[in-house]
């Protein structure tokens, strides 16, 4: 809960932004149990603080060893799956980080790029009202 109380301190949301965003990409020493509850305590704690579902950033193959739950599937999922043409993971996803080398004019290093799967009214209704 430090990190959800530190995130809540710290970031100051207003309408037209995304949701927060939790990114877990390591276990951290916890079994997939513990890893879970953490996870979930972070995301109700956030959602009940800014109103809306946190969205829930990691990779397809992490997503099916720790956070495959049913109850992972209510929060909008931004898959991490670099360096292929389509995305293989199988469940429903609504961004899609497809590479950490892409260029941007203006920026001298190297980019993320990433796409929504919808349309701008849906991309719209994920925002902070």
């Amino acid at each position: 809960m430090k990190q959800a109380d530190f995130f809540i301190r710290t970031v100051q949301l207003k309408p037209g932004d995304l949701p927060p965003v939790l990114d877990v990409e390591v276990t951290g020493k916890k079994n997939k149990v513990e890893l879970q509850r953490c996870v979930k305590q972070w995301l109700d704690r956030v959602e009940s603080h800014y109103g809306v579902k946190p969205i829930l950033y990691t990779s397809y193959k992490f997503k099916t060893k720790y956070l495959d739950d049913s109850l992972f599937n209510a929060y909008p999922y931004w898959i991490a799956h670099y360096y292929v043409d389509s995305v293989k993971y199988q469940g429903k996803w609504d961004f899609w980080q497809h590479t950490d080398v892409g260029n941007v004019p203006g920026i001298e290093e190297d980019v993320d790029l990433n796409v929504f799967k919808g349309t701008l009214d849906e991309l719209k209704k994920l925002t902070i009202k």
